[in-house]
């Protein structure tokens, strides 16, 4: 089965932004209003809610202090003519407000039980904690945002599904083919068009070219070999020689076997690129012996000097030596072993010498 490996189709990015105008925009525009206008609508939808806590907190204490006096009041409501009437007496004397008087004249008696006066106690604390919550969030814009993300969070976990497409790393394709060991010969024009023919010692006089270009270079190698192209800028190109198209034609351009892009190419040759890598190392490996040996040597002039300075004055001393050794009063097995001494020290001394090394003296 063949799948594209890409698929292009138009998007019509034309929306109604903040200010209510149709408008073609960017992805990251059109995401910067949207978080906008989300922020607006949770913003008035915190406000709304605000609003209905803090009116049922007024009727809830309105009831609370009805509830308190309820025997008074039910005196006060059979006294008057009518509701309006009621209300009106309610304001007045328990300070009622006119939202409050309305509620508990129309107040059924089935409600003001003692249960229902531990409900309404509830109600209300919880009422104003709720008002203390959403007033902070109004307050504060941070607190409103992070609202807005977790909601966000929320509904992709709620109606969100798994991703259908398996995102991995991609892994290097190995593509294995035959190539048949054959001699070839690769022919570059001055423009930048290769081509191949097959075999060696190529009479170049048949060859043809575009108009205005002619040969540049020809390269004898082998079908299993890799062609070396230089580009001007001074970069290198590697080409499998049988991908290098063979034909009568005129060839392709460079350009397109490599990522050359503008760039002219200049030169070419075959070989393997490892064995280059491994003449380099070669090299590396060379100068790494030659700087070692270099700082095996005397650091500088001055230190070879003080080290002739140094073997001169240990011959000077074996000299004064033997001097007054000869000139001591011996006998003649004193003046033979002097004379062996003699020798020995001598020897020891042309052999530190040779070492570079400050003489000993040898018993």
């Amino acid at each position: 089965m063949h799948t594209s490996l890409e698929t292009r189709y138009p998007v019509n990015l034309t929306w109604l932004g903040l200010d209510g105008l149709p408008e073609t925009k960017g992805i990251v525009e059109v995401l910067r209003e949207w978080g906008e206008f989300r922020v607006a609508t949770v913003r008035r939808r915190t406000r709304f809610r605000l609003d209905k806590c803090e009116e049922r907190l007024h009727i809830v204490l309105g009831r609370l202090l009805a509830f308190v006096k309820i025997d008074e009041i039910i005196k006060l409501i059979r006294a008057s003519e009518d509701q309006a009437a009621a209300k009106e007496a309610l304001q007045k004397k328990y300070r009622f407000t006119e939202r409050q008087a309305e509620d508990i004249v129309n107040l059924r008696l089935g409600q003001l039980t003692k249960l229902d006066g531990v409900k309404l106690n509830d109600e209300r604390k919880a009422l104003e904690a709720e008002r203390k919550e959403l007033k902070s969030l109004l307050g504060d814009e941070k607190e409103l945002k992070k609202l807005v993300v977790k909601e966000l969070g929320d509904d992709a976990k709620k109606y969100g599904d798994e991703r259908r497409t398996l995102i991995k790393t991609a892994e290097r394709a190995q593509i294995e083919r035959t190539v048949v060991e054959e001699p070839l010969t690769v022919i570059l024009s001055k423009k930048g068009w290769i081509r191949a023919r097959t075999g060696h010692a190529l009479d170049v006089t048949t060859l043809t070219f575009k108009e205005g270009d002619a040969l540049g270079q020809t390269l004898e190698c082998k079908t299993t070999d890799s062609v070396i192209v230089l580009a001007g800028s001074g970069k290198t190109f590697t080409v499998a020689a049988a991908d290098v198209p063979s034909g009568r034609g005129d060839g392709v351009p460079v350009n397109t076997l490599v990522n050359a892009g503008s760039d002219a190419i200049v030169w070419m040759a075959s070989g393997n690129p490892s064995l280059g890598c491994e003449a380099a190392a070669v090299r590396d490996r060379r100068a790494a012996r030659a700087a070692q040996r270099r700082r095996r040597r005397p650091a500088s002039r001055a230190a070879g000097r003080h080290r002739a300075r140094r073997r001169g004055a240990d011959r000077r001393k074996i000299a004064r030596r033997l001097r007054h050794q000869a000139q001591e009063p011996r006998g003649r097995d004193a003046r033979g072993e002097a004379a062996g001494r003699a020798h020995r020290q001598a020897r020891a001394a042309r052999q530190a010498r040779r070492r570079g090394l400050p003489s000993r003296q040898v018993r």
